[in-house]
C-alpha cells in the first residue's frame, strides 16, 4: 500500500485520499501510543472509516480492499525491521569483534535509541554506557551500527562526540 505515499499527502478532508491517510494516521497512533484494550474499542470507528473508503471502490467497480488489515500488515513489516536490524547488529559484532580483538561482543555495554517518527526511522548511537572514551574497538562497532542501518535504510546518528 506503501503508507508513507498517503499518510503525509495533504488532501482535502471526507475525500478518498484524505480518508486513507486519516485511516493510516490513526491506526498508526493505536498501534503504537495506546494499550491493545484502547485499540480494540476504537476499532469499530476504524472499520466504519474503512467501510466508506470500500464503499468509493465499489462505486469506481474496484474490488473489494480490507484496509485495515493491509495498513496492519505494513506496519508490522515496519516492527520487524526494527528486529531485524538488531539482529544484525549482533550477528556482525559478534564476528568482527572476535576476528579482530579477540573479544566477545556485548550489546548491553553500547547505548543507542532506535526511533521512528511519523514514519522516519533512526538510530542514535551514544557509545560505551559505562565510560565516555572513544577507542579503537568503539569505531569498529560504530561502523558495524552505521553499515547495519545503512542495509535497512535507518538513519545512523553518531552521538559519540557530544
Amino acid at each position: 500500500m506503501e503508507l508513507l505515499q498517503y499518510e503525509f499527502t495533504t488532501a482535502p478532508k471526507g475525500s478518498y485520499l484524505g480518508n486513507i491517510g486519516e485511516l493510516i494516521k490513526k491506526i498508526r497512533y493505536y498501534r503504537t501510543n495506546v494499550p491493545i484494550e484502547e485499540f480494540k474499542a476504537a476499532l469499530p470507528s476504524l472499520k466504519l472509516l474503512e467501510q466508506r473508503l470500500q464503499e468509493f471502490d465499489d462505486s469506481i467497480g474496484l474490488m473489494k480492499r480490507y484496509y485495515v488489515d493491509e495498513i496492519m500488515e505494513e506496519l508490522q513489516q515496519e516492527a520487524e525491521v526494527e528486529g531485524k536490524l538488531m539482529v544484525d547488529i549482533e550477528r556482525f559484532s559478534k564476528i568482527i569483534i572476535n576476528t579482530i580483538f579477540r573479544e566477545e561482543f556485548v550489546i548491553k555495554e553500547f547505548a543507542f535509541d532506535f526511533r521512528i517518527k511519523e514514519a522516519v526511522k533512526w538510530l542514535e548511537f551514544y557509545g560505551y554506557k559505562s565510560e565516555q572514551i572513544i577507542d579503537e574497538r568503539l569505531n569498529v562497532v560504530k561502523d558495524i551500527f552505521r553499515s547495519a542501518c545503512s542495509m535497512h535504510n535507518i538513519i545512523f546518528i553518531d552521538s559519540t562526540l557530544t
